[in-house]
This record gives structure tokens, C-alpha cells and sequence, in this order.
């Protein structure tokens, strides 16, 4: 499935995670009216849509919308920021005059800050600059 969201400026980055995770407990309650198994639910993204699969996993949102723990069993993510104060330090960014992003908000968006205290599958991937 594919995860639909809003998008900054007219959402704030806060709103833009509670989308996925809103989809994410959607797709839990719902996948097995489909043919689906709530119980091997993966996330991929690439880019922005790596940090906001990563968001997924960070711990605390769960049990807002009655999903357990580990309810994501794994991740792919390419290519994502998961650090966002880097943005907030760079104010001229493009990706940051549309976010308008607080170093408190960045630091709490950020997965690098916040990771799982699960067990679950992951995929790396990390490219040697050549000579």
C-alpha cells in the first residue's frame, strides 16, 4: 500500500508523521478485510519518505491509536534524513523555509534520536565514495 500525506508548507512536520502513523493503524485494523496479515506489516521509503517510515518504529506513538510495539516488523530506508537538525541549522535550505522547523521540533521529529526498543528486520545500505 501507499501512504498518502500532506505536505510542507500547509502542514507542519508534526502533522505530516501523525498521516503515517495514521495510515499505519488503518492499515493494522484493516489490512485483513483485504487479504492482508496485520502481523508482517514492512515500511520502505526513499528520501523524505525514508525519515517518515522511520518514524514508524520510534517509540511512544503506539498506544495513542491501540497498536502494539512492534507492530512495523521491519524497515527499508534509502536515502532519508533522519537527523532533522540539520535542517534547523540551515535556514536557507529550501526544505527548511518550508518547514520553518524549531531545533526542539527537529529533535523531536528525528529518528536518529529516538530509536526502537524492538527487535525488527532492517536492510543498510551504505556506498564507499570511489577514488
Amino acid at each position: 500500500m501507499s501512504i498518502d500525506h500532506g505536505l510542507a508548507p500547509q502542514y507542519r512536520m508534526a502533522d505530516i508523521i501523525a498521516h503515517v502513523r495514521h495510515a499505519v493503524a488503518w492499515t493494522y485494523k484493516n489490512i485483513a478485510q483485504y487479504g492482508g496479515d496485520p502481523a508482517r506489516l514492512y515500511m520502505y521509503g526513499m528520501s523524505a519518505g525514508a525519515h517518515l517510515a522511520s518514524t514508524t518504529l520510534m517509540p511512544g506513538w503506539h498506544k495513542d491509536f491501540g497498536l502494539p510495539e512492534d507492530v512495523i516488523k521491519g524497515l527499508v530506508a534509502m536515502s532519508g534524513i533522519y537527523d532533522l537538525c540539520t535542517l534547523a541549522h540551515a535556514p536557507q535550505a529550501d526544505s527548511q523555509k518550508a518547514l520553518q522547523m524549531t531545533l526542539e521540533e527537529s529533535r523531536r521529529d528525528s529518528p536518529f534520536y529516538h530509536l526502537p526498543n524492538i527487535q525488527f528486520h532492517r536492510l543498510l545500505h551504505m556506498v564507499k565514495k570511489s577514488r
